[in-house]
Formats: structure tokens, sequence, C-alpha cells
């Protein structure tokens, strides 16, 4: 059995799987700023002391509470021999959801999470960048497949099923080891692998401007299944491969092993004058209308700001091949009011220097 160590979290007897959120863009609704992750951070659920960072890092939804019983906790650390697996997100019986949620958000960049799926008919492992706004970008490992991998695209809270989803196939099993998911996101592209490899590429008009994910978005681990209240619709069981077997089959286990965010935008001013944050509201019209605030002096120029008024055209990316697995290069810029940032040289397929303002930009 896998027993919970250092910190034990049970989370969601009902099938919620987002916790409740302020829309920005509700004209009748005030949201405060949000923090941003503003650089690279990561998070390794298999080693160190993890009970002080771990609330640091993740939020649970609804009260974190006992378990239910002595062996029956949704959320489990443990950190205990070189093979730890990692955290592990547990469904025990019908209604189970277990979601860790970051308590930051990236303004365009790049999410790579390592997982082992959970096993079982019905049974979703699942890996989620999603904005307060219903944006939302999905890798979803069906628990009914041996070998594939899925994601999912969202606007406004709306599936566009059937539009901008996807299927993986991978070599090896997604239920006995561990496979590296990545969502690299910008204002141009969105770039989806596995293991490194790139195996889709979306641009602007691929998906259409007015639907492209513009605003910042928290991450989700969730791992939850099919057929409780909410769950039921015929064509999502379908989807999953079935109802769950819990009688027979439960529990269905998946293992988190870590979490690795580079954000692009918050990374050009991150650590200028304190905390970095992000905000928008009702009279947003496109990404440029989203506020970075907070210790950022300026909000930086984001790719392809200054670029666009340029007479280059960017090239398109390959949309397969094997990922490099190196840091996109990055360049430094001198902003104005003072200091040096750093830009994810990464969402650019062109490098323009341009003087604006008596300052120089990078893009």
């Amino acid at each position: 059995m896998f027993a919970p160590l250092f910190l034990t979290l049970a989370v969601l007897s009902t099938p919620v799987l987002s916790r409740e959120k302020c829309d920005p863009l509700d004209k009748d609704e005030r949201c405060a700023p949000v923090p941003a992750f503003a650089g690279q951070v990561s998070f390794n659920f298999t080693t160190g002391n993890l009970v002080d960072e771990f609330t640091k890092f993740w939020s649970v939804d609804d009260e974190i509470a006992k378990c239910s019983s002595e062996d029956q906790c949704l959320i489990d650390l443990d950190t205990d021999g070189a093979d730890d697996k990692g955290i592990a997100l547990t469904l025990w019986k019908e209604g189970d959801a277990a979601i860790l949620t970051s308590h930051r958000y990236l303004f365009f960049g790049k999410v790579s999470v390592e997982l082992q799926a959970a096993r079982g008919q019905g049974a979703i492992t699942s890996i989620v960048l999603k904005s307060d706004s219903g944006d939302e970008i999905d890798w979803e490992i069906l628990g009914a497949y041996e070998g594939q991998a899925q994601t999912n695209y969202f606007h406004n809270g709306k599936a566009l099923y059937n539009t901008y989803n996807d299927t993986y196939p991978i070599d090896t099993s997604v239920f006995s080891q561990p496979h590296r998911y990545t969502v690299e996101w910008t204002h141009r592209s969105l770039i989806l692998s596995i293991d490194g490899i790139k195996r889709k590429t979306w641009l602007v008009g691929d998906i259409p401007p007015e639907k492209w994910p513009q605003t910042p978005m928290h991450i989700e681990l969730r791992t939850w299944a099919v057929g409780g209240e909410g769950y039921d619709d015929p064509g999502l069981i379908a989807w999953a491969g079935g109802l769950p077997a819990w009688d027979t089959e439960a529990p269905f286990r998946a293992y988190y092993r870590w979490v690795e965010v580079d954000d692009y935008t918050g990374y050009a001013c991150g650590g200028v004058d304190g905390p970095v944050e992000y905000s928008y509201d009702e009279r947003m019209r496109g990404w440029r209308d989203v506020r970075v605030g907070g210790g950022c002096w300026q909000r930086p120029e984001l790719p392809g700001g200054p670029a666009e008024t340029s007479s280059v055209t960017p090239e398109r990316p390959e949309t397969t091949g094997k990922d490099d697995g190196e840091e996109p290069a990055r360049e430094t810029c001198t902003c104005a009011g003072g200091g040096s940032a750093t830009l994810g040289g990464g969402v650019w397929w062109v490098s323009v220097t341009l003087v604006l303002m008596g300052w120089m930009v990078v893009v």
C-alpha cells in the first residue's frame, strides 16, 4: 500500500474539477491581480522535504482535509527511496477527483510534466493549463488505452472537440513507466511534445486569432474519472473507454514526478522590484491588454510586439522532429526605468533590433 508520509491531503469527494475563480472578463467582477511565476521554476515530487515547499507552490481544491480512512488518501507524498515514483493522485470510489493547482500563473511559456498515468477504463490522468476566463490546454492520458495520449483545447470555457484535439501514439506503456508531456505556448504558436519529441504545432491562423489563448494560465495536475454526477454524459463515457470498474479495479493511481515551468513574459521583469503580477478585465481585446505589474517597473516588450511593425515575416516552425532538450536561447535588453531583463528567446523565429524612444529592444 502506498503509505502517506509527512503530508497527506484528502481532496474532493465531489467531482468538481477546478477551484472557483474570479473571471476577469465578467464586467460585474473586479478580480485582483494574480501572481506570476516570473521565470524558470520547477517542483520535484521525488526529492527533498516537500512539506514546506508544497503549500508555497500548490493549492488543493476545497479545504485540505484528512484521509477518508487510514489507507484511502486521494493525494499522498512519499519521499522515501531513490525509486520514489513521486506524488500519488488516487481514485478510490465514484466521485473522487484528486487535483493540485499552482498558486502562480504563466503568461506565454513552457510547461513540462513527467508522470506515470493511472490504468483503468474511465480514469483520466491530466495536465491542465487554464486561465481564469476559461481558456484551457490539456494533456489527457486515458486509463483505457495503453500507448497513447490526447490533447484537448477550450476557448472561453467551451470545448472545441474534433477541431483542435488530437491523439498521439506512444511506443511504450503510459502506465508502467513515466513519460514527459510538454506544452509550449506563445502569442504565435502552440507546440505539444512527448518525451522531447514535437508532436504537433498550431499557429495563429490554424486556430482563429479570436480563439487563441491570450490570458495568463495556472497549472493543474488532475486525476479524475467519468461516471459521477456531472460526468455521466454518454459521449464523455465513450471517450474515456467506458465506466470505471470500481468494485474490481479500483484504486486508480497516477504518479507525478516533477513539473518544470518557464514563464516567458514574467521572466522579462522578474525580481526587478518584488513579485510580478498579471491582470486584465472586460475591456481586453488581445494579449497586449494584459497588464504586467507588481514588481515589474514597466511592462516588458512582449515577444512579437515590435516585430509585427517590421517588414520581416516569421518562418513557420517544423511540426515534428527531435527536440534538442536545451533551454531556449535568451536575449538581454535594457528596459525603460532602469535595470536589465532577459527575454525567452524560444518564442521568436526572427531577431530584429529596434530603437524605440531611446532604448533598445531585442525581438
